[in-house]
């Protein structure tokens, strides 16, 4: 009797267990610094929520701007395991959201000199170059290299993957291979369906942008960003150089786990900054509030200005592109994808709102989608 009724005990013992362990709510173990007061914290969280509790996700910083009140949320950690919750000054890697700046920059330089940016850029790269800056008798021209009408590739297929620890692709071996390489299609050529504009996009054109501007000021890429940009807006922590030697800074990670930093050489002008929330809070609002004033608002006007049109919707910009919500509405849009990062800009100069995402994961963990849902609901 003693032992039926001891069994009895351990039966309801671990039934109750059972119980417990289905009534625990998986979100309650979500690291994040999102008070959950208001509407917008809500739809941050419900959005975010079951990305945030997957093995895979490593952590992810948002920002959410409505004029001038920004909101800044950060979940998970900086890198797995280590228990650090990313802030508003966490650098990430921000990969193609470097093109924007590259062709502002180049126009800012442009604009100064009076050079029209329908000029070929032969004239400002070595001579011996000049056979495979054309074909079929039309030259690149800079407009050409902004908007992916380049006729160059993505990138060249001479170079190492990207995934390596260090990319060194440098202006002497971009030089060699346009020495060595005609052009895939006549400069100018517009797409004509969204695969045909995927195909197009030429981080290559970018690096070749951003050398352009180094040789012919005789600066380094990041310094020139510093003097036409960085310095006006703020921008106190967005970074070509290494980050090492930086404690805040997020870890890239893909869906195997901890992955090292890259560094893009000769191709920074396509894809190499780092930057945090409060930096790119600082930038998003120039670009939704630039005007004709100054020469850096005259160049943020250029850079958003639509160049190509896809079944008569904008698509892609000078460094901008464009993205239409399930309602039809027209957002300046930028993302940007690297091994270990994903990051994507979108915002609405009528409403000045805006969203920042900031992830440290490849997209094979899927963070585009979620953004993409907050987009929608946002911006309705």
């Amino acid at each position: 009797m003693k032992n039926l009724t001891l069994l009895t005990v351990l039966v309801s013992i671990f039934l109750l267990i059972i119980s417990c362990e289905k009534d625990v709510d998986p979100y309650s173990k979500i690291d994040t610094d999102n008070p959950l007061k208001s509407h917008i914290d809500s739809l941050v969280h419900n959005t975010f929520k079951d990305y945030a509790i997957q093995s895979a996700t490593a952590g992810f910083s948002i920002a959410v701007i409505d004029g001038s009140q920004i909101n800044y949320y950060n979940y998970g950690e900086t890198k797995k395991g280590n228990k650090n919750l990313p802030d508003e000054n966490t650098l990430y890697e921000l990969a193609s959201i470097t093109k924007p700046i590259t062709a502002e920059a180049l126009i800012y330089w442009l604009n100064q000199n009076s050079i029209d940016i329908n000029t070929a850029i032969k004239a400002y790269l070595p001579q011996n170059l000049s056979a495979n800056l054309g074909l079929n008798g039309v030259d690149i021209t800079f407009k050409h290299l902004l908007n992916h009408t380049s006729g160059m590739p993505l990138f060249p297929d001479d170079m190492p993957p990207l995934s390596d620890l260090v990319t060194d692709y440098d202006s002497t071996k971009i030089y060699n291979y346009i020495s060595s390489h005609p052009l895939l299609r006549t400069p100018g050529t517009l797409p004509t369906t969204k695969e045909e504009a995927a195909a197009f996009y030429s981080s290559f054109a970018y690096g070749l942008a951003g050398i352009i501007l180094e040789r012919q000021l005789k600066q380094s890429l990041q310094t020139i960003f510093q003097n036409f940009i960085f310095q006006s807006l703020q921008m106190t922590s967005t970074t070509l150089n290494n980050v090492d030697n930086i404690t805040n800074k997020a870890y890239p990670h893909n869906n195997s786990g901890l992955m090292t930093y890259r560094d893009l050489s000769g191709f920074a002008g396509g894809g190499n900054l780092r930057s945090n929330l409060s930096d790119l809070a600082k930038y998003v609002q120039a670009q939704i509030n630039a005007s004709n004033t100054n020469s850096l608002g005259q160049a943020i006007l250029q850079s958003q200005e639509s160049t190509i049109q896809i079944n008569l919707k904008d698509h892609f910009a000078l460094g901008w592109e464009f993205y239409y919500t399930s309602a039809n509405k027209e957002l300046i849009f930028k993302n940007g994808i690297s091994p270990g990062f994903t990051a994507a800009i979108a915002f609405d100069k009528d409403t000045k709102k805006a969203i920042i995402t900031l992830f440290n994961n490849f997209r094979s963990n899927n963070p585009g989608v979620r953004y993409l849902t907050l987009i929608e609901e946002y911006f309705k």
